[in-house]
């Protein structure tokens, strides 16, 4: 181990003995935890206390956000149960998101209810490596599927990242961050909130030279490094009590090197000339209307994406290159009403309209000489309805709901759920149970993709669809400060969409089953200490050849410790240990190789020094574990990070 990680050590020692000599005297600073964040929105589209739900339900607050230095949604949810996360290099190389052994393209991913999933990306999925987290105060994540709520991407599960809201006054908040691989961070946000009116102001910029995103133990050497400029704005207006209106904002421009993957060995290798360009406005308007005990809501998204690809020759790739960009929009607008029927239940229901459309153009020349893919603009249309009936009591509860999606494509497809709760006694245990359907339709491109001159989209494709079921059971005790919980899952999925090297081309040739179990223990021992440990084991595999999926199965084990010592500081120690699965030489015939088991450790300590000002040091992967994610993608080594941040706060 290196003299930096005696240090960290070092350091949590001395906090650790100061904080026994003062224990007594902080028992009655309790500070409010994480996990008592209980009213989310995205399981019914309403605000709904988790206790009256039946599904599987996490929230990640701001704190936790801000306490471990996340700076993108894909470190918060490698810690996530039930997800495994696997990325193709350091920041910015492209992450797979396998919610319970999901695909995918096969998780809705929103922002403030806007979806970012990108209608050009091969499967429609999200790209979570780009999303920043300045501008969040928490993440609520659905398991299981969501198609009667969201339609056809959420056939896994949702997640869902709402924005910060400000406090009455005004104010600012900068932060600058600088640690390993010449790693820089700066956010400024600036608020108001008055009398019936409030607005919020963020920006952030992150850059770094980055690590090899092709292997170094396979003899990568060129980093590669990464940049991301976000703004975000959000301004809210109340002109009557009735009456609530909001508008959104938000710009991401990114810029990654990347490697390329060799034709002959399939594994990734240096490419010093190789960028991917990407940017994304999203906008979005909601008015909400309280009319007694029926209340309604319309909103109107829009979501704008641009991804440039250039890859200039060089000595190692002498006579490749290749320019392509792909451009691509999202639109929807919905109504939603719900009728309070008495204080235990309510009718939701709704409509929506939704448009994607779609284009790319690229050219080059491969070593069998030159060519040009041209896609011209396509577009998807998709009418909506949907019906949920909402019933709660202390003891017990039901959510049952319906949709119907129209889609001009692919015809009417149905979709159900049926979730519930049973708690017999006041201080037992809680059993839950969730059933449901889910459907995904195929993207614009695995419908009408060109690659090499060759059309490898399939008009032809029918939409992936699922059936899952789940029972889980809570258990609380000690007045609430100890957690239990534990579910049982199984997801059926039919009509996958695979690439067929056989047709060269996308088709429905799978059928898969994926079934696990996730635990969880969280605790409070004492006022100032919160522990939390997590357990994820799924087998996720085809029913016809029963050969395990890679990268979607094998276990996971989670830890987090914050801890507060006094008032002024607090201490975080997280981390993960993911079991061995399997990936994919993409040569040709593709190769299954075995991936090792892996551990990682992180910590923080923030020191709030003044009321304005605050020092933030962060230690990642301490025991600096070498590991693959995704096999021959490099992943982050031991790394430091020093931050400082200053409130300002007017009246």
């Amino acid at each position: 181990m290196t003299k930096k990680f005696f240090l960290i050590l070092g350091i949590f020692l001395l906090f650790h003995t100061e904080a026994f000599a003062e224990e007594e005297k902080e028992k009655e600073a309790k500070e409010k935890s994480e996990s008592e964040i209980t009213v989310v929105v995205s399981a019914t589209r309403t605000e709904k206390s988790v206790s009256e739900l039946g599904k599987s339900i996490e929230v990640v607050g701001q704190k936790e956000i801000a306490g471990r230095g996340y700076k993108t949604l894909s470190e918060v949810l490698v810690n996530s149960p039930g997800m495994f996360i696997t990325s193709t290099g350091g920041y910015g190389g492209e992450s797979g998101i396998y919610l319970r052994g999901s695909k995918t393209e096969q998780v809705l991913m929103m922002m403030d209810g806007i979806e970012v999933n990108e209608p050009m990306g091969i499967g429609r999925g999200a790209q979570a490596e780009l999303i920043s987290l300045g501008d969040v105060e928490r993440i609520e994540i659905v398991r299981g599927p969501a198609s009667v709520l969201y339609g056809s991407d959420a056939i896994a599960g949702v997640i869902n990242i709402i924005g910060r809201k400000p406090k009455p006054g005004s104010g600012a908040n900068l932060y600058f961050e600088g640690g390993s691989f010449e790693s820089y961070q700066e956010l400024a946000n600036f608020y108001i909130r008055k009398n019936n009116s409030w607005a919020d102001f963020s920006v952030s910029n992150f850059t770094t030279k980055g690590i090899s995103s092709a292997s170094s133990e396979l003899g990568n050497q060129e980093r590669d490094g990464y940049e991301n400029l976000s703004f975000s704005v959000r301004a809210g207006f109340t002109p009557w009590d009735w009456l609530e209106l909001e508008l959104l904002g938000k710009a991401i421009n990114t810029k990654t090197d990347l490697d390329t993957v060799s034709l002959i060995s399939g594994l990734p290798e240096d490419d010093p000339n190789y960028t991917a360009e990407g940017t994304k406005f999203l906008y979005g308007a909601k008015a909400n209307f309280y009319t007694g005990d029926f209340q309604q809501k319309l909103e109107f998204s829009y979501a704008d994406h641009l991804r440039v690809y250039k890859d200039e020759v060089d000595s190692a790739h002498p006579n490749t290159f290749s320019d392509g960009d792909y451009k691509s929009t999202f639109q929807k607008i919905s109504w939603q009403g719900e009728l309070a029927g008495s204080a235990n239940q309510s009718l939701i229901f709704g409509i929506e309209y939704e448009q994607e459309t779609g284009r790319s153009k690229v050219e080059g020349e491969s070593d069998w000489g030159a060519y040009q893919d041209e896609f011209p603009e396509k577009s998807i249309i998709t009418r909506s309805g949907f019906i949920l009936w909402d019933f709660h009591k202390p003891s017990y509860g039901f959510l049952v709901g319906g949709r119907v999606d129209d889609n001009d494509k692919f015809g009417f497809h149905q979709t159900g759920e049926l979730s519930g709760y049973l708690k017999p006694w006041d201080l037992g245990p809680r059993f839950r149970m969730s059933l449901g359907t889910g459907f995904k339709s195929p993207s614009l491109f695995q419908l009408y993709g060109i690659v090499g001159g060759f059309q490898v989209g399939n008009p032809a494709l029918k939409p992936e669809e699922s059936w899952s079921k789940e029972i889980g059971i809570d258990q609380e005790l000690l007045d609430g400060n100890l957690k239990l919980s534990a579910v049982y899952f199984e997801v059926l999925y039919s009509d996958l969409i695979v690439w067929d090297n056989a047709s060269y081309s996308y088709n429905n040739i799978a059928k898969a089953v994926s079934q696990g179990f996730e635990a969880g223990i969280t605790a409070q021992p004492i006022p100032s200490l919160d522990l939390k440990l997590t357990y994820t084991s799924v087998d996720a595999r085809d029913t016809e050849t029963d050969e395990k999926l890679i990268r979607r199965w094998g276990e996971k084990y989670g830890l987090g410790i914050a801890w507060r010592p006094n008032k002024k500081v607090e201490l975080n120690l997280w981390g993960i240990h993911r079991g061995k699965t399997e990936d994919d030489i993409f040569s040709y015939p593709a190769q299954r190789v075995e991936l090792e088991p892996w551990t990682v450790v992180n910590a923080s300590i923030r020191w709030q020094v003044s009321k304005p000002l605050a020092l933030n040091f962060r230690a990642e992967n301490i025991l600096d574990e070498e590991y693959y994610e995704a096999y021959g993608y490099g992943t982050m080594p031991q790394t430091f990070y020093l931050g400082i941040s200053y409130n300002f706060e007017g009246k």
